[in-house]
């Protein structure tokens, strides 16, 4: 049976989203960067997620889903964040994802999703990247401390205009969204 990059973006939200309790020991996250963000749609350190990366991954990942869904859009915000900051991990660790794991992921991405070959080479790497993150994050011992640390250490920028990092969630919430763990808020 073929996979569409909807189920396999749900395996890979399971798997990065697990984090999200490990995230919430790094409010520390935040935009305090001197770094520019213009024309970033997300940032991560140095890593940027251009507004063209980002719609051509959303459109990707959408498989016949609306890509205009503002949901979807932070949820892949959020997806490129987590694996931005996994990925600072796993190379602080000195475990960084090699090339033979992206190549792994490659062949597995191209097994599973009809009409891979079609993307663009950014959006293919793109999704490369989270499968690898996923696949190597798996082996690693103490992946939660590995987590909070690197979520501790990440200075996290979003664009406005798709709303804010919750880094307890360690989601993107819309704009006037409640942010997760506010004391007497619910939302």
């Amino acid at each position: 049976m073929t996979a569409s990059l909807t189920d396999v973006h749900r395996r890979l939200l399971t798997i990065l989203f697990s984090v999200t309790g490990i995230l919430a020991l790094s409010a520390a996250t935040s935009a305090c960067s001197t770094v520019s963000n213009v024309d970033a749609a997300a940032r991560v350190d140095d890593a940027e997620l251009s507004p063209d990366q980002l719609s051509d991954l959303v459109d990707a990942i959408a498989q016949g889903g609306d890509p205009t869904s503002g949901d979807l859009v932070r949820q892949t915000i959020g997806l490129w964040i987590q694996v931005e900051v996994i990925n600072a991990g796993l190379d602080g660790a000195g475990t960084p994802v090699t090339d033979a794991q992206k190549a792994d992921a490659r062949t597995q991405l191209e097994a599973q999703l009809p009409g891979f070959a079609d993307l663009s080479e950014s959006t293919a790497e793109t999704l490369v990247r989270v499968q690898a993150t996923s696949n190597a994050s798996q082996a690693v011992p103490d992946f939660p401390t590995l987590v909070a640390d690197a979520a501790e250490a990440a200075d996290v920028y979003v664009d406005p205009r798709f709303g804010t990092f919750d880094p307890v969630a360690g989601s993107v919430t819309p704009l006037g969204g409640v942010p997760t763990g506010v004391p007497g808020v619910t939302g």
